[in-house]
């Protein structure tokens, strides 16, 4: 995936919605681990995001400060999305089906290794550490600064 519409809350107001378009900057940055028999899988995610709508009556003239809420709220809501879908697929579901196990091959010395870990029972076990940083930019929105 390059690029998603994403509907976030707004930090500024509970009642109300902000409209972003997702793009990645760079590629996911993946890093598996086995910490105590457990995966341990860091995601570092670099994106940018545009503003598509926001509420008729914010101020679109805003302070690097309300800048940085929207990144942060942004941030936020894609972490514990991404977390609360990568623990229901191990622990309810049972499936790596992100892909995370080539990751994970890089910790054992040999396909061996790696085979008798049987990845797939203990994928369930994983923890994971998710990472994002959101640059909101936007010809919507206007920066005072």
């Amino acid at each position: 995936m390059k690029s998603y519409n994403l509907t976030i809350p707004n930090p500024k107001n509970d009642e109300e919605t902000i409209d972003l378009h997702i793009i990645f900057k760079d590629k996911p940055k993946i890093k598996v681990d086995i910490v105590n028999g457990a995966p341990y899988i860091k995601i570092d995610l670099k994106l940018t995001a545009r503003i598509l709508s926001l509420n008729s009556n914010t101020n679109l003239t805003v302070s690097n400060e309300d800048a940085k809420l929207y990144e942060e709220a942004c941030n936020f809501f894609l972490k514990q999305q991404m977390e609360n879908y990568l623990y229901r697929t191990s622990k309810e579901l049972k499936s790596d089906i992100a892909g995370f196990g080539k990751y994970a091959a890089h910790s054992f010395l040999t396909q061996d290794d790696f085979d008798s870990y049987n990845w797939l029972e203990n994928y369930q076990n994983s923890f994971f550490n998710v990472n994002i940083d959101t640059n909101i930019k936007s010809g919507y929105l206007l920066m005072n600064f």
